[in-house]
């Protein structure tokens, strides 16, 4: 099992370190220049067992001195070297003697299938033996291979090359976003926290006696917390860093960190459920240990589908609530000396915390801010006075805070008017109770009065005043007709 890069067979001899290793240049049976690491895979299936002496086996019948690899990688991640490291291979022709040939077991799926069947020990091997070569040889290109028992071809076969981040004074970074979902919303303070849920380390020095070492930070309520991060009450810096601390590694090993976000019970506020994956790799460099760090944000960081963790994203979800006033009827009051009261009541989440800061506006100008504030049923209650067409509105409440809205009565006879009638645009609302889940709803309340205007006329008397008219018009025109026939 190849552990550290030194001592590595070279022609007929160990070398010690790197500098012994290139000051000459090999000749006969050996390259020249080294230019790519092509990697394969045995082909074979993922359920078999596919021993070295399987692999000396099949390359001997096909008349090979012994294994045309470099390097093999078993599924256990044990790696065995089968030729100097600058001897030529016979692993890719035309580019044996210019390339290391690494091959892991495996390749195909149970069924015979082409399928990414590494370990995470294997992935974790090969990566190291990656950095450990391209330590060696400057600008080396590591290239993929589908190595099958007859010829190798190429194929899209990952490398298992992962991206690392940059370490800084034993610390590296994670980006948070904390945007918003709708425009014009203000988001509260929050803090966020990224608690570290396991640990895990292979291929360790004994240093550590089989035990990885934790990451930096501190326990708080049972959670140990390795970042943080705080945003203002309407912040407007959207993006800021969790910064992770490494611990001091003593000794070489692959260490794999499991990190969760802390969820907070701030309303509106999503919070990232997803398990992110910090993998550590301490390795021997030129002038001692050096770090490698890849962060994922699945636990599968070693598999084909990796991805790669850009940011941790959250967002704050807040809508407006906006009651109009419609008055109708040919008796109904539009003067804006006419005020109709109504209560606007919010009710207390079951679970979660309100701590947005709520901004009240009347037709388009603000007029107070306010955090409820719950009495001993759970509800918050602001009263309210509006004319025909006003426009109150409650900006930047919460996604699932749920309100009611309720007018007073004026169907009596000091006032004459029908019942309240409410239309909510939502449409999952339930009469003038409804929970905020969308950027903007507006409640319209509507109040008829319809009335008649005296014109002096009793119109009960109208039919019997009709005859009368139609008695005297008939005697108007009898009196004409005599006056007529005495002229004659």
């Amino acid at each position: 099992m190849v552990e550290e890069s030194f001592p590595l067979l070279t022609a007929d001899e160990e070398v010690m370190s790197e500098r012994e290793l290139l000051k000459d240049i090999e000749d006969g049976p050996y390259m020249q220049e080294v230019k790519y690491i092509i990697i394969h895979c045995s082909a074979t299936r993922e359920n078999r067992d596919f021993t070295v002496e399987d692999l000396l086996r099949s390359h001997r019948q096909r008349n090979f001195r012994t294994i045309g690899y470099h390097f093999y990688i078993r599924r256990s991640g044990i790696v065995t070297q089968h030729r100097k490291l600058k001897e030529v291979g016979a692993h890719c022709r035309p580019w044996n003697r210019c390339s290391i040939g690494i091959c892991y077991e495996g390749g195909l799926d149970a069924e015979g299938h082409p399928a990414n069947t590494r370990t995470q020990e294997q992935g974790e091997q090969l990566l190291l033996l990656l950095m450990k070569l391209k330590k060696l040889f400057a600008g080396i290109l590591a290239v993929a291979m589908m190595a099958t028992m007859a010829a190798p071809a190429f194929a899209a076969t990952s490398t298992g090359k992962t991206d690392d981040v940059t370490v800084t004074n034993n610390k590296f970074n994670i980006v948070k976003n904390y945007t918003l979902t709708n425009e014009g919303t203000e988001s509260p303070a929050e803090t966020f926290k990224l608690y570290q849920v396991s640990k895990s380390g292979t291929n360790m020095g004994k240093i550590y006696n089989g035990t990885a070492p934790d990451l930096i930070g501190e326990t708080v309520d049972g959670k140990f917390i390795v970042g943080t991060v705080s945003f203002d009450k309407a912040d407007t810096t959207r993006s800021k860093n969790f910064e992770i601390e490494l611990p001091n590694y003593t000794g070489v090993g692959v260490f794999t960190y499991t990190l969760k976000e802390l969820t907070g019970d701030t309303k509106g506020v999503a919070y990232d459920p997803a398990t992110f994956v910090v993998t550590v790799y301490v390795f021997q460099g030129e002038t001692g240990l050096e770090t490698k760090v890849t962060v994922h944000d699945s636990a599968n960081a070693q598999k084909e589908n990796k991805n790669k963790l850009d940011s941790i994203d959250n967002t704050y979800s807040a809508g407006t609530l906006t009651v109009t006033k419609v008055v109708k009827g040919s008796l109904g009051d539009k003067s804006k000396d006419n005020k109709f009261t109504m209560t606007v009541t919010f009710e207390k989440p079951a679970t979660g915390t309100v701590s947005s800061e709520i901004i009240m506006k009347t037709n388009g100008t603000e007029t107070e801010r306010f955090t409820p504030e719950w009495n001993a049923n759970g509800k918050y209650i602001k009263t309210i006075e509006v004319a025909h067409e006003d426009n109150i509105t409650f900006e930047n409440i919460p996604y699932g805070v749920t309100y009611t809205v309720v007018e007073n009565d004026y169907t009596g006879e000091e006032y004459g008017y029908q019942a309240a009638r409410y239309a909510i645009d939502d449409a999952s609302a339930d009469g003038v109770k409804n929970t905020i889940d969308s950027a903007n709803e507006t409640v319209t309340v509507t109040n008829e009065k319809e009335g008649t205007v005296d014109t002096g006329v009793i119109l009960d008397n109208a039919p019997y005043i009709a005859l009368m008219m139609v008695v005297v018009a008939g005697a108007a025109v009898m009196i004409i007709k005599k006056r007529r026939h005495f002229e004659d």
